[in-house]
């Protein structure tokens, strides 16, 4: 059992361990990385990233709503705020898709989403049924990795993609504003400890099932042209 002082720490630890492998071993960092990355493939990503924006919102209304049913009012109150904070999010994402295509020549825009994205929806969705203190965990995943790999990321997006920031925005806003956030988590779960206490091996297992999720969808745009030519 991990206690108080161990869960935000131990959290930011897996995930920072996960982002130095991704940079290594993930065919779509390894893209961003080596300035290999297609236009095509980020619009892939954004495409897919805007709905699970979108998901994002129904889903802290819908663990409000869970929360309010077993009387939890804090966590409640947690998940509301965080809804009203991502009001507009996806925007971003649709901006930067009308930017992408302006900047680059694409010639089969994407209109479906990644069976790896529905997968990452419907797993939320599920905690929140399961547990809705689960969805916590997520929400610190999504935040904290978009902080320590934004910034890196849009850098090499810039330098090496040749893809300018106005591409990649929703990346850039949310890395300023996630900063925040995640402070937002960690004071949250300070006051909401007693309870994490109690399912904190839950939270560990189920950050790895979400890091192995992302992972997954990550590879499928990395992969895409491969996977197409199959």
């Amino acid at each position: 059992m991990l206690f108080r002082s161990n869960i935000y720490d131990d959290l930011a630890s897996k995930i920072n361990d996960y982002y130095s492998v991704l940079k290594k071993e993930n065919s779509f960092f390894k893209k961003i990385f080596s300035g290999t990355l297609e236009p095509e493939q980020l619009e892939l990503y954004l495409f897919n990233m805007k709905a699970s924006l979108k998901s994002t919102i129904v889903q802290c209304k819908n663990g409000a709503k869970r929360c309010e049913i077993t009387g939890d009012r804090k966590l409640r109150d947690f998940f509301l705020l965080k809804a009203q904070e991502e009001v507009g999010h996806d925007q971003w994402a649709e901006e930067d898709l009308e930017n992408i295509y302006k900047e680059f020549t694409i010639e089969n825009k994407k209109s479906s989403l990644s069976i790896h994205m529905v997968n990452i929806i419907e797993y939320n969705n599920a905690l929140i049924e399961k547990d809705p203190r689960l969805y916590l965990v997520f929400m610190m995943f999504a935040e904290y990795f978009t902080v320590i790999a934004g910034p890196e990321c849009i850098e090499k997006f810039n330098t090496l993609c040749n893809i300018p920031t106005n591409c990649v925005s929703v990346i850039e806003k949310h890395a300023t504003l996630d900063q925040e956030h995640v402070h937002e988590w960690h004071n949250f779960t300070n006051e909401y400890i007693t309870d994490i206490d109690i399912i904190s091996d839950e939270m560990f297992a189920t950050l790895e099932d979400i890091m192995k999720n992302y992972a997954r969808f990550c590879s499928y745009v990395g992969d895409y042209y491969e996977n197409a030519a199959a």
